[in-house]
């Protein structure tokens, strides 16, 4: 799994979008059950009309900015916040810094207050914003949108796992490794190809 310091050498250096699993606070060894990492992050200041301040308490929850709501019996919860965009700007030595926008909600019923968090971090950061902080997080309609790819991908290089003798290159070198493959894929298109001639035309197999 990719912690902040992996997110962010490879934000910095391609500027490029990074979707991963956020790492948990800990996991149940025996349900598997996950406790999400949590921590505050800021208080956004709205003034009233009337000239009265209301603060909105701001906390992170598995890479995704949430605003704290008070209920009515003094309790209080988390609620996740529309991410807007994702912002990525250059800098002057070729690495790249990176945002991801959030709409904080106005207590006092006008507009809502854009934050805009780093993503990346630097060398004077006293806050881990890589580790804390996804451009694209788990919660976020987008993830499993983006995310699917890589788990295809994964079950691809697990089935040509399976079919090497002992987990291993069937040839020496490159290209012949490079041959092996794409013999390996075109197996796999001819038998999904015939396979779906069999569901469009059963009486023809």
């Amino acid at each position: 799994m990719l912690r902040g310091a992996d997110r962010n050498d490879i934000i910095r250096r391609t500027g490029l979008i990074v979707v991963n699993p956020p790492a948990a606070e800990s996991i149940d060894p025996v349900t598997g059950a996950r406790t999400e990492r949590e921590t505050p992050y800021d208080t956004v200041t709205f003034t009233a009309s009337d000239g009265t301040h209301h603060t909105v308490e701001t906390h992170l929850v598995a890479g995704r900015l949430h605003h704290k709501v008070v209920n009515g019996d003094g309790t209080s919860h988390l609620v996740p916040l529309a991410r807007l965009k994702n912002e990525a700007r250059p800098n002057k030595d070729g690495t790249w810094r990176d945002y991801v926008v959030y709409a904080v909600p106005n207590p006092t019923g006008g507009a809502p207050r854009t934050l805009r968090l780093r993503t990346t971090n630097e060398a004077t950061d006293p806050f881990n914003h890589a580790e804390h902080i996804h451009q694209i997080p788990k919660s976020d309609p987008a993830y499993e949108l983006l995310y699917g790819r890589r788990q295809d991908a994964e079950s691809i290089n697990r089935d040509v796992d399976d079919h090497l003798p002992l987990r291993r290159a069937r040839s020496y070198g490159r290209k012949r490794q490079l041959l092996d493959l794409l013999g390996h894929a075109i197996r796999i298109n001819t038998t999904a190809v015939a396979l779906d001639q069999q569901r469009r035309h059963p009486l023809a197999a």
